[in-house]
């Protein structure tokens, strides 16, 4: 069963997005998020080496939504560091702003873990360059570990705003800010459990109160179509 409702919201976090105000406390559930997945979008492809930007078809492409709101990853094999590729996924955040994000591994790079969430995939491109290794070398796209936060988070305060956060498998919770590997992205409003990646089994919480800016202005609204390239 999927955690969207039917405008891909969380069916968890619906009330924190919409509420009136936005420093009140807010807080939302993962509902056991599935293993990081390195073709959950599309399959494992041999790619067309000639610097040309190629549509990934329609029927190419597995999913148009994560289970939750989560980042996108490109995983090569390149059996011979011959070449590159550069991936650009359209699509939405989890604020429902469109956004583009160019992903660009060089040759010998087999792994591009994104930076912003995704609330919904409508395309994905690539393009590549250098020598393939017919049968062999490969591209794939998926999810990674990464989770969005369904309210942004302020401008220096992340690790304030983000009051709790805990991973909990079989109700055995953990308080994943008590460890030194927990990730919280103040500018893409997302937190990664190093420590405690999504297994399918685990259930996240997430306790928010944001702070209002220090300037004493309000919190940034990210622009519909914003363009982040992400690399290594």
């Amino acid at each position: 069963m999927s955690n969207f409702d039917y405008n891909g919201m969380p069916k968890y976090a619906k009330d924190a997005i919409s509420g009136t105000s936005q420093y009140e406390w807010r807080s939302v559930a993962y509902a056991a998020p599935v293993v990081a997945d390195v073709d959950y979008y599309v399959a494992a492809f041999e790619p067309t080496a000639d610097n040309e930007w190629y549509d990934i078809a329609d029927a190419d492409l597995l999913q148009n939504r994560p289970d939750v709101f989560r980042n996108i990853t490109v995983t090569k094999v390149d059996a011979n560091s011959s070449f590159s590729v550069w991936v650009k996924v359209f699509g939405i955040d989890q604020f429902g702003n469109e956004q583009i994000e160019v992903l660009r591994a060089v040759a010998g790079e087999l792994t591009i873990v994104g930076q912003p969430a995704w609330s919904y995939v409508s395309k994905i491109q690539y393009k590549a360059s250098g020598t393939i290794d017919g049968g062999s070398d490969t591209v794939s796209i998926g999810i990674g570990d990464v989770l969005g936060l369904p309210r942004q988070i302020g401008d220096d305060t992340a690790y304030e705003d983000v009051r709790r956060l805990i991973s909990d498998a079989a109700s055995s919770p953990v308080d994943e800010l008590a460890s030194a590997n927990t990730v919280i992205s103040k500018e893409f409003s997302t937190v990664e459990c190093v420590d405690n990646d999504p297994d399918g089994t685990k259930v996240y919480f997430v306790e928010l109160q944001p702070t209002p800016p220090s300037d004493g202005g309000v919190l940034p609204v990210r622009p519909r179509g914003h363009i982040i390239t992400t690399t290594n």
